[in-house]
């Protein structure tokens, strides 16, 4: 049985992965943001480690926010409404 409390958390995540859902993936278009010559992430604004660009050029997120960005797209994939 769930609460208010339940009902209130369950339409946050509701409303953040619809809110997600209309932010492009990389191969849509999304290009890397070059800050005092480093890549830094689009989301967080950290610079993205040098390793990680050598394992992929093009990438537009730092670990951490693409780990995060991966898990709410698997979750939003479950729980679109048509």
């Amino acid at each position: 049985m769930t609460d208010i409390c339940d009902d209130a958390q369950a339409a946050e995540v509701y409303i953040r992965l619809e809110a997600l859902a209309s932010v492009p993936f990389p191969d849509q278009g999304e290009a890397q943001r070059v800050e005092g010559g480093q890549v830094v992430c689009l989301d967080c604004g950290e610079p993205v480690a040098p390793a990680r660009l050598a394992a992929n050029p093009t990438v537009t997120r730092c670990v951490e926010c693409q780990a995060e960005q991966e898990h709410l797209r698997r979750q939003l994939s479950g729980h679109r409404v048509t």
